[in-house]
């Protein structure tokens, strides 16, 4: 059978440098294969290589061969490859904001290709927008009048999926989808490409340094480095028993210890109270200014040599506040850094502040100028604040603080597309730390960056907090990455601040809902299922994600005699959506065995505060206005909107299943002391009982030691 790819030693240059050599790999129709390396290791020069997508000439194949069905596509002429890119392979490049268009708006972005195509007239190609809107999980959160600029990362990561199916192509190259998302937005778009995968048999190359993302999708994996291909295998295989040096050290690359303890009782460099951002959304048609209130009513102090951690799902105001903090967008409350109350504060008068107060940004590759010099670039902050030094002293300065990142200063004359990822985060940080500042906001600085490079740029921080005794405010989705450096722990969702305290206590005990979803997302390990499983998508009803599950498996053992293997509902996650019970019974043909029985537990395991979700679609719920009781019976949480049932209030009455707008998809009151026992129909079913399959969570297997 023929292959959809097939490539042959190929080898790519730039210019007389070899940077990838003698890669082979196939695709087949339908597969998943994912490509894992280090920051420049070839990854995605031989992915951009297959669409021929490189600065041809200055780019060349010294050799090797890339067959797309069939077809030779090195050197193939410009027909051949208008013909074959969006209708037969396409890309989801790895930093969406720099992707699309800032001057256009993403309706016309993702119709364009079916226009130019001339697939469709603009008519039908608006209507075409829509439908893969929905495709994506767009419709309705997104209007298709709005720039990029409007959309949250995962949002926008959406409509670049959008815009790479518009041709329905055979082949999607994915380079980085996840990159700089929260786990939670991470998981969305996971699913959803797992989803889009099966449902129209298209094969899916991935480029990824995350392992956790590579091992949740792919089937196969070929692990590159210095521009060559070390090891290929399965990907169990590959995670279980790696054979090749690098892979085991990419596989055991951790950075879990916890950082140097912070000076106690030091100086108060920063202090925020009540601050409030609110952005303006255009006026009402009868004349009413709208506003979004990205930060609402925070309040923290940042002291000396510490470094402060704030994170949260994407859209929650991390980046606002930062921005904030720095006087860098208009806010309202009290900032005091570095002795002085900065609202009041004109321009100029910022001006001599802005040499204390710096940022490294989320995306280096964007805030480097391409036409600047690495020493032009580093160099730009001693021009404007210390106008008077000479040129030989700026430029030994800008040598050492090159040095003092890890890089060499023969790298001043080299522009910042000659690097990596990690090398130009180090030039990032290396212009932020030249002027001397006591107070450095980071902004997601190792979100593009594989693990191992993460590891070394934490170490790198490190150090240079202790040398000069920096403050860090370290935003980031990452926990893994922030528990290695953060002293203090703010934990931020739509805007306000749901938890905050000492790093170490709130990583040991979250006292927040909220927080324990986000440590489970990023801490607890995932069990992924074969099949897609989120039915919510399919019925077009999309949902908080968070990691753990709301299905538990229960293993035997002698402390269960009286649940000998079982699958239990967990009370403080399962939806009361019913899913598990209609799968079971559709798959098994009406027939809805002891899978779905509810039995009595023996023992307080489950019982105790038993309350579950049952709703989030409506922001007025049709089912609390019903309700008899009120707040009594249906409690809305304040952080995250979602409704519970208390079932010690509930009676039962069935007024909210009534009243449901949405025919009550979610509001199916379980008993109180409620277990589903595994039946005898799943046993042996390779991706495991079909109810745990198509859970609304992410199932989570568990041995449960607690005695009953």
């Amino acid at each position: 059978m023929t292959k959809l790819l097939e490539i042959r030693d190929l080898s790519v240059a730039f210019g007389d440098t070899i940077v990838a050599r003698n890669i082979c790999f196939t695709i087949d129709a339908g597969e998943t294969l994912a490509l894992v390396g280090e920051s420049g290791s070839g990854k995605t020069v031989t992915a951009l290589s297959i669409p021929q997508l490189l600065p041809y000439p200055y780019a060349s194949h010294p050799s090797g061969s890339i067959l797309l069905e069939g077809q030779e596509m090195v050197g193939a002429n410009r027909a051949r490859l208008l013909a074959t890119r969006g209708a037969v392979v396409t890309m989801i490049f790895q930093e969406p904001m720099t992707s699309l268009n800032p001057l256009h708006k993403i309706g016309k972005q993702v119709g364009e290709t079916l226009i130019v195509n001339g697939k469709q007239t603009p008519k039908q190609a608006a209507a075409r927008v829509q439908e893969l809107f929905e495709l994506v999980g767009l419709a309705g959160d997104v209007r298709s009048n709005a720039y990029p600029h409007e959309l949250s990362g995962g949002q926008r990561q959406r409509v670049m999926i959008a815009m790479a199916l518009a041709l329905e192509p055979k082949l999607l190259i994915a380079d980085e989808p996840t990159t700089a998302l929260d786990v939670i937005i991470q998981k969305q778009i996971l699913e959803l490409l797992r989803d889009l995968q099966q449902r129209l048999n298209m094969a899916l190359l991935l480029i990824s340094h995350d392992l956790t993302v590579v091992r949740s999708l792919a089937k196969r994996i070929c692990v590159m480095t210095k521009g060559e291909i070390v090891e290929e295998g399965a990907t169990e295989q590959i995670f279980s028993a790696p054979k090749h040096t690098y892979t085991k050290h990419l596989l055991g690359a951790e950075f879990m210890d916890l950082p140097p303890a912070a000076k106690k009782n030091g100086r108060v460099v920063a202090e925020i109270e009540d601050l409030r951002v609110n952005y303006s959304l255009g006026r009402h048609w009868f004349g009413k200014q709208k506003f979004l209130q990205a930060v609402r009513g925070v309040s923290l102090k940042v002291q000396e040599g510490q470094t402060v951690g704030i994170v949260g799902e994407s859209g929650s105001g991390k980046t606002t506040l930062g921005m904030a903090l720095l006087r860098l967008i208009p806010s309202e409350g009290r900032i005091v850094a570095i002795g002085r109350e900065l609202h009041g504060l004109n321009r100029k008068q910022m001006k001599s502040l802005r040499q204390d107060l710096q940022i490294v940004f989320q995306d280096p590759y964007g805030s480097l100028s391409p036409r600047m010099t690495v020493g032009s670039i580093v160099g730009r902050g001693l021009c404007i604040h210390h106008p008077e030094m000479s040129n030989d002293n700026r430029d030994k300065r800008v040598a050492e603080a090159l040095e003092e990142v890890g890089l060499s200063p023969d790298m001043v004359t080299r522009y910042p597309h000659e690097f990596s990822g990690g090398e130009r985060q180090r030039i990032s940080i290396a212009r932020a730390l030249v002027v001397e500042p006591k107070l450095i906001v980071m902004d997601e600085p190792t979100s593009s960056l594989d693990v191992s490079v993460q590891a070394q740029i934490i170490q790198l921080l490190r150090d240079l907090q202790k040398r000069h005794n920096l403050v860090y405010l370290f935003i980031s989705h990452d926990l893994k990455v922030v528990r290695s450096l953060a002293h203090y722990l703010v934990v931020m969702r739509n805007g306000v601040v749901v938890e905050q305290g000492p790093a170490e206590k709130i990583f040991n005990s979250p006292s927040s809902s909220y927080t324990r979803a986000l440590m489970a997302a990023a801490f607890i390990p995932q069990v992924e299922a074969q099949a897609a499983r989120n039915a919510a998508l399919a019925i077009g009803l999309h949902r908080f994600k968070i990691g753990r599950s709301a299905l538990l498996m229960v293993e035997n053992d002698e402390k269960k005699a009286l649940v000998p293997r079982g699958i239990v509902h967990d009370p403080e996650h399962c939806t009361g959506c019913g899913l598990c019970d209609l799968m079971c019974s559709l798959y098994h043909e009406g027939e809805q065995g002891q899978a779905l029985s509810r039995g009595e537990l023996v023992g307080d395991r489950l019982t105790a505060e038993f309350t579950f979700n049952v709703c989030w679609q409506c922001s007025t719920p049709a089912c609390h206005e019903a309700c008899p009781l009120k707040d009594e019976a249906l409690v809305i949480d304040e952080v995250t909107g979602i409704k519970y049932i208390d079932p010690d209030v509930c009676y039962g009455c069935g007024d909210c299943i009534n009243a449901c707008a949405l025919d009550a998809p979610r509001i199916k009151p379980y008993p109180a002391k409620n277990i589903v026992l595994m039946c005898d129909l799943c046993r042996g079913r390779p991706e495991g009982p079909i109810c745990i399959e198509y859970c609304n969570f992410d199932a989570l297997t568990l041995a449960i030691h607690e005695e009953r």
